[in-house]
């Protein structure tokens, strides 16, 4: 009955205190393709403030790294097992980049699950392409970030585009910086539903086409 609530199944909170107390709780989910699941990662208070000053040494960093990944324990776990209850994510920041690097170390479960009920995908962080594969043909809006001077921007930029190019029911896509659009572009021929793309960033500076 929960699963079945949109008022009551948007909440990861609600459904991890739940998983708790039901013994039959994968069943169930298994059983459910309600999608109404929502699921927003970002940074807390202190990460935030620990960037807002700066990032003075490489032990300074790798300290940050450890106490968010640390925070973000499980999070890959928990997708898989409720892979087909998600209707939205949004990975921001420190913790959205590791939850981001976590789902790519459970890239052949989510491969093999894929995230039937997702609609709405947006990440501060390229995916690799067994992430990005994950990604069902049902999503109608995606928002990605590239690091700039990242060394797998090209690769990424191109597995990017073979998974824009299978997004049939996509209607917004963000991309940022626009920079990787000359991979991406030629595969918004193939997308009938798009009616919104904003190019942000880079040498576009910031383009909205809707």
């Amino acid at each position: 009955m929960v699963l079945d609530q949109p008022s009551l199944a948007s909440g990861p909170l609600l459904l991890c205190s739940a998983a708790r107390v039901c013994t039959s709780w994968r069943a169930a989910v298994a059983a459910s393709g309600a999608g109404t699941t929502n699921v927003a990662i970002r940074d807390d208070a202190s990460t935030m403030e620990e960037l807002r000053k700066g990032i003075t040494g490489q032990g300074q960093r790798m300290a940050l790294v450890a106490r968010v990944l640390g925070r973000m324990h499980g999070f890959d776990n928990w997708v898989v097992q409720h892979a087909r209850l998600i209707r939205s994510m949004q990975l921001n920041g420190e913790a959205g980049n590791t939850a981001c690097w976590l789902l790519e170390e459970r890239a052949e479960a989510l491969g093999s699950l894929q995230l039937p009920s997702l609609q709405d995908f947006s990440c501060r962080y390229l995916p690799n392409s067994a992430v990005l594969a994950a990604l069902p043909s049902s999503l109608t809006r995606l928002d990605i970030a590239v690091s700039s001077g990242d060394p797998s921007t090209k690769s990424g930029a191109k597995a990017l585009a073979r998974t824009v190019k299978g997004l049939t029911r996509l209607q917004s896509l963000r991309l940022d910086p626009g920079d990787c659009s000359k991979e991406v572009l030629p595969a918004l021929q193939e997308l009938p539903c798009l009616v919104q793309l904003e190019l942000a960033g880079g040498m576009y500076g910031c383009v909205s086409v809707v």
